[in-house]
């Protein structure tokens, strides 16, 4: 239920509360459209480098685009990144493409966060998604 100031108060007193209300609505609407829409997804940004790797293992591959691209990578224990060797070879290719050709043979997921990149199993993500 709105209340609404009674008819004999002072002008000042009218405004005030007006003025408490009007604030009230506002930050509603906005806590509402932030929690509907979440925070807003950070992507790897879209740099583009050359890079070739040989037989090196995951981790330092990611490591090195990491420093190719002045990004830095923090993982989530998971032995396929210390396990696994990969090759790569790059010319003049973004950054986002290069980390996903990387990650996807073997389930692993990133999240972006203040130019961070968060590598972690793809199974953690589904789980923390409810899914």
């Amino acid at each position: 239920m709105l209340m609404v100031p009674k008819k004999g108060g002072s002008p000042i007193n009218r405004i005030l509360t007006i003025v408490k209300y009007s604030v009230l609505i506002f930050l509603t609407v906005v806590l509402i459209g932030v929690r509907a829409n979440g925070p807003p997804r950070q992507e790897i940004p879209d740099m583009v480098i050359s890079i070739e790797l040989r037989n090196v293992l995951l981790r330092d591959a990611l490591n090195k685009i990491g420093d190719a691209a002045h990004l830095s990578f923090v993982y989530v224990s998971n032995k396929a990144l210390d396990s696994n060797k990969v090759s790569l070879t790059a010319h003049k290719q973004k950054v986002r493409t290069l980390v996903e050709k990387l990650l996807r043979p073997y389930s692993l997921h990133y999240t972006v966060v203040d130019n961070r990149i968060i590598v972690y199993p793809r199974s953690t993500y589904m789980r923390n998604r409810g899914k």
